[in-house]
């Protein structure tokens, strides 16, 4: 897991807690045909992107997401499945759908990579994405258009194996990112014009605008934070019980920060990496980069309530 070198914020944690309630995920309701009985299916969805109110971290802002969720609809389907989503663009500006994680074999006009997979979708216009679910795995969609993904259009993307080798009871997606309350496209901006610090120098050439320049303000656990020294904002909760085994689906949604990811007196067995199975490993504590996925294994062995924390890479401890 690779960790990035420019990451110059304080250490502020952020944190959900496992055992008091039962977290929400929604689940984006799909029109399947075919059997199930292990015949490929083919699920429909209708995406429709707009702009709309919201305070995941206890600070209003406007946010741009699917169906008015954030993050947006969890798609969960069996590896060969076809999954075939309209959107309609009722957003003021273009955008588009990417599809982390999916090979997108003899479909890469459905990668939704602008420019270069196809145009993005104009506003007021609708286009439909269609590709086989392959491989399985933990993964997520985001828009690749812009820096919009920083606003809320980002959703996971489970693809279920057809059988595998791994017990647990359940399994539960836990999306984590860094959130800030200015829109996107200024903190883009402000980055262009060295706004918040002094951008690193790159061998002897001139200073470029880095990333890491912006100043850490919260994570989300699947939409939901709190600032550091405030407790305005709202934490997922996760009910479980004692002996229970969780198969965590961990995605970085972050646009700026890696983050080191703790279970409070939990041990994590990671057994998937981007949808690609690993020799287990047992750990207290790791790093997960922009974009990456890792599937845990977490038992419940502890009574009471423990905390899932997020920590960027350097500086000061806190909580969020």
């Amino acid at each position: 897991m690779s960790e990035k070198k420019t990451r110059r914020v304080f250490l502020k944690m952020g944190a959900a807690t496992l055992v008091a309630a039962t977290a929400k995920t929604t689940i984006a309701q799909s029109r399947s045909a075919g059997s199930r009985n292990n015949a490929a299916q083919t699920h429909e969805y209708d995406f429709t992107t707009s702009a709309f109110e919201g305070s995941p971290d206890g600070r209003a802002k406007e946010l741009w997401g699917y169906n008015k969720q954030f993050p947006g609809p969890e798609i969960r389907v069996k590896e060969g499945d076809t999954i075939r989503v309209r959107v309609n663009n009722q957003m003021a500006e273009s955008t588009s759908i990417h599809w982390h994680g999916m090979k997108q074999r003899g479909t890469w006009q459905m990668d939704g990579v602008t420019p270069i997979s196809r145009p993005p979708i104009e506003p007021g216009e609708s286009f439909v994405y269609e590709f086989k679910a392959e491989p399985a795995g933990t993964h997520w969609y985001h828009s690749h258009t812009g820096v919009q993904y920083s606003d809320g259009l980002y959703g996971p993307l489970v693809v279920e194996a057809q059988s595998d080798n791994y017990e647990y009871d359940r399994d539960q997606v836990l999306m984590i990112g860094d959130w800030f309350v200015e829109p996107s496209a200024i903190v883009y901006e402000k980055i262009q014009n060295g706004t918040y610090r002094a951008a690193e120098p790159v061998g002897d050439g001139t200073p470029k605008p880095d990333y890491g320049d912006v100043p850490f303000e919260s994570f989300l656990f699947n939409g939901k934070g709190v600032l550091p020294n405030d407790l305005n904002g709202d934490m997922n909760v996760f009910k479980v019980k004692k002996g229970e085994t969780i198969r965590f689906r961990i995605i970085n949604s972050s646009s700026t920060y890696t983050f080191k990811l703790q279970f409070d007196r939990h041990q994590m067995k990671v057994i998937e990496t981007d949808g690609q199975a690993v020799a287990p490993v047992i750990t207290d504590c790791m790093t997960i980069d922009i974009g990456e996925r890792v599937d845990v294994l977490v038992t419940a062995n502890h009574s009471g309530s423990h905390y899932i924390r997020a920590a960027t890479m350097d500086g000061k401890m806190g909580m969020a």
